[in-house]
Formats: structure tokens, sequence, C-alpha cells
């Protein structure tokens, strides 16, 4: 709308999404074998000594304490007894929650603006923003908007200086709504 020496815009959007996803990672769970420094075993998978007594160590990798551990699964030991000879994963993590989930969200934006012509040469522009989103809100979402253009040579009108500032939002992703859906401790 225009009247004068102002030109007056409004609008607003409204958007909504809904998904399902399904993302089973790591609900099986994961061993994570390491490198270690191991008691040195000999054909029959018991510990090499040395004159004291000791075990003999040895480094060796990830993929070699992951053969020894399936080696002495094979040979019928228990988790203690393959732990005591350098086998057994370093860690197990298990992903607790709900691999499928299913979200929506909506979001409304509503601004109005005046672009005032305060002379010839500057023009003053004024608005503000209304932001909300169902999910995670806030009632305060409102924006500023200021700028203002201006030619100091109001006859060649080659030189324009334009400057301004405002407050944006952005909205929080849907994405990060559903793993916060997933992983929520209760489901």
């Amino acid at each position: 709308m225009s009247k004068g020496m102002h030109a007056l815009k409004f609008g607003g959007r409204l958007r909504g999404v809904n998904i399902t996803d399904i993302n089973p990672n790591n609900f099986g769970g994961t061993y994570t074998f390491t490198g270690a420094l191991v008691p040195t075993l000999d054909a029959n998978n018991q510990p090499v000594l040395d004159a004291n007594g000791n075990p003999i160590l040895v480094p060796i990798t990830s993929i070699q304490r992951y053969q020894r551990t399936l080696i002495l699964q094979n040979a019928g030991l228990n988790f203690a007894q393959i732990r005591a000879l350098g086998g057994g994963a370093t860690q197990f993590t298990l992903s607790a929650g709900d691999p499928l989930i299913s979200a929506s969200q909506a979001d409304l934006a509503l601004f109005v603006a005046d672009t005032w012509k305060m002379r010839p040469n500057l023009t003053l522009d004024l608005g503000l923003r209304y932001e909300v989103q169902n999910n995670i809100s806030g009632h305060g979402n409102f924006a500023p908007r200021v700028a203002v253009a201006w030619a100091p040579q109001r006859l060649h009108q080659r030189l324009v200086l334009r400057g301004g500032f405002g407050i944006f939002y952005d909205r929080f992703a849907l994405a990060t709504i559903i793993n916060a859906l997933r992983y929520n401790g209760v489901t």
C-alpha cells in the first residue's frame, strides 16, 4: 500500500512439514576393539612366561585383538579368561530409543515494513517481523529491522550509501526435534 511518501508492505508465511524417519544406526550395538599391550600366547593359547614367571607382553593392533577374541571364543573360553589373555572388546555402545520417529512442525512469520522517502535522496525503512514455531517456541520472537539509503549527490545519483540493522532468527530444525524424540530417555 502506498500513501504519500510511505510505502507499506505486509505479509506472512505459514509452513508445515511432517516427517517419518527411521534410523537404525547402533540400535544393535557396536563393539570397539583397540590395540593393546597383551601377553604373548603359545600354540595352546597359554601365556609365554619370562625367567621370572611373568607374562611376556607384546603390542597388538585392534584387528589382532579382534582375531584373538574370536580364536579364544572358539576355544570355549569364558569372557574373564579371554580378557586375561588380551582379548575382548574395549568398548560396547548401544543406542537406546526408538529408531522410527514421526514428527511435525509448523512455523508462522508475519511482517510489516514501511519505506519512507523522507527526501528525494534519503529513504528510511522500518520493519517488524514476528516468528513462532510449534515444537520449541518463545513468544518474544519480534525482530525489528531498520535501514537507510542516502545518495549524497542528488543530481548524478551514481553513489548510494546503504546501511541497516535487524534481528534475524533461525528456526529450530525438525531434525533436531526428531533426535530429541528418538533419544529422549523415555522411549
